[in-house]
């Protein structure tokens, strides 16, 4: 055999032999599939990592279901009437669970007694957000035209802002690290609020229409973004200390 196959050849038998380029068996990424009544529009884990909860709803069924993490066994099924659920939270002291649906219903359930539930907010019209402040003691809540703060402790909520205006809507809304302030996202402006007096305090302009928006977990950074389907479009990021993008 010539010098240049034989050559050939070792190289090929060195390629398939090398533990780089050997088939190794496959690895299927996806740990489980857990099934749901029906489509499922929102996702949850407990403080802790130990709960699971899927609120979803779209034809006729509407619901909660809450899986133990590690086991994938079902822990509770919480029946909301015939209304699809559309947001859910855990309170950061995993004490507390949060669900509304899109009549703009607000449920809260005490973690582990999931048959009995108290409705604190009721229609108040499609929700887009749901978020307990960092100290478990405040519940905000955002639907299409209004932004609303409930406190846990003396039962009592308040409207931070309303609109009637369709190009204004609110799409989603924050707590600060401390709890001291709510930021709302707006469609066309981020509005930030005195948690305590309810007064807005500042007015931030995105580039374009807002899609979502959110504060990271140590409050240094602020993320906006959106656009519409034939203009800008973009993600914004600012520091929340002096606005600079």
């Amino acid at each position: 055999m010539p010098l240049i196959k034989k050559a050939s050849l070792a190289i090929v038998i060195l390629f398939f032999l090398s533990p780089t380029v050997r088939s190794q068996p496959s690895v299927d990424p996806l740990l489980v599939k857990l099934e749901c009544p029906d489509r499922v529009k929102a996702v949850a884990f407990s403080p802790d990592g130990t709960l699971l909860a899927a609120g979803y709803g779209w034809n006729d069924r509407t619901g909660v279901r809450i899986w133990n993490a590690a086991s994938y066994s079902i822990v509770a099924n919480l029946s909301v009437g015939e209304s699809n659920i559309d947001c859910i939270a855990f309170s950061p002291d995993g004490k507390l669970f949060a669900a509304a649906n899109w009549n703009g219903d607000v449920m809260l359930w005490r973690v582990g007694l999931w048959g009995i539930h108290k409705t604190p907010i009721l229609d108040r019209g499609s929700a887009q957000a749901l978020k307990f402040s960092p100290d478990s003691t405040k519940l905000a809540f955002a639907t299409e035209d209004s932004a609303i703060l409930y406190d846990l402790n003396s039962g009592k909520s308040r409207v931070l802002a309303s609109e009637k205006n369709d190009r204004k809507s609110f799409i989603s809304l924050s707590f600060s690290a401390g709890g001291n302030s709510l930021l709302v996202f707006r469609d066309e402006a981020l509005q930030v609020y005195v948690v305590k007096s309810g007064k807005l305090i500042d007015t931030w302009k995105p580039s374009g229409a807002g899609f979502f928006g959110n504060i990271s977990d140590d409050g240094n950074y602020v993320i906006a973004g959106g656009g519409a389907i034939y203009g800008k479009k973009s993600v914004e990021i600012w520091s929340a200390s002096d606005k600079k993008r």
